[in-house]
């Protein structure tokens, strides 16, 4: 979801986000496991759109925008225009097959939303004087954020879609979060792309997803966003959760 989505949604076009292939790594005090033993409390299930960052969490010089509510925008301003955006992502596949949903594009997520409003919530958070994004999406349903494991065959991936074509390369990024059951996170490299739009080439961008309390929730970037915004935004991100 990055900068990209932006344009996919005012222009109902196809757009591209960095998309990011990740390692899993369990975090925490266990030294066998890297699970963290803390104290079960039962809150309750997790509701994406109260427990999803605001714009508390935006870094200095960024703003927030709420994609639920963009989309909502755009259907009512163009009636149809988001069944057109699930009808694209469908459109969109990853070889392997198995790392489509660690190379998202913008319409991916439009279209989760569209399919699943109750059960996940998505935010943007850009710096417009260097293009930077940050995006953050939530879902009480872990199968709408659903990553590979085994991030190995994911090491070199090719998406395709309806704009051509876009490859990375993929290594693993160390990443702790309180209070996780299961994090995996990743530094990404655009190698070849047929599309402006996917970034140039070489650029580096890190994604993570994280597991907690019943949810799951991923991070992404763009290439111009400093590694500790990033690493902030998965603990803001995380300490919402906790703290609800």
């Amino acid at each position: 979801m990055n900068r990209h989505i932006v344009p996919a949604l005012a222009l109902a076009a196809a757009c591209t986000t960095v998309g990011a292939c990740s390692t899993n790594q369990d975090t925490g005090d266990n030294p066998a496991t890297g699970v963290s033993a803390s104290p079960t409390v039962d809150k309750g299930p997790v509701d994406p759109h109260t427990t999803v960052v605001d714009d508390t969490a935006a870094p200095q010089g960024y703003s927030m925008d709420s994609i639920n509510q963009m989309i909502q925008d755009q259907e009512a301003e163009n009636p149809g225009i988001n069944q057109d955006m699930v009808s694209m992502a469908q459109e969109v596949t990853a070889d392997p097959a198995e790392c489509a949903a660690l190379t998202p594009t913008g319409v991916t997520y439009i279209s989760k939303i569209v399919q699943n409003p109750d059960a996940i919530a998505a935010r943007d958070f850009t710096n417009e004087s260097t293009d930077a994004t940050l995006s953050v999406a939530v879902s009480s349903d872990p199968q709408l954020l659903n990553h590979p494991r085994d991030v190995s065959v994911c090491e070199s991936i090719t998406r395709t879609h309806a704009g051509g074509s876009t490859s990375y390369t993929a290594a693993p990024m160390e990443l702790r979060v309180d209070g996780a059951d299961s994090v995996t996170a990743a530094e990404v490299t655009l190698t070849q792309s047929s599309s402006p739009l996917s970034g140039d080439n070489g650029s580096v961008s890190r994604i993570a997803y994280v597991e907690i309390d019943g949810a799951t929730y991923t991070v992404s970037d763009s290439p111009e966003v400093a590694p500790e915004e990033f690493t902030r935004m998965v603990q803001a991100q995380a300490e919402k959760i906790r703290q609800r």
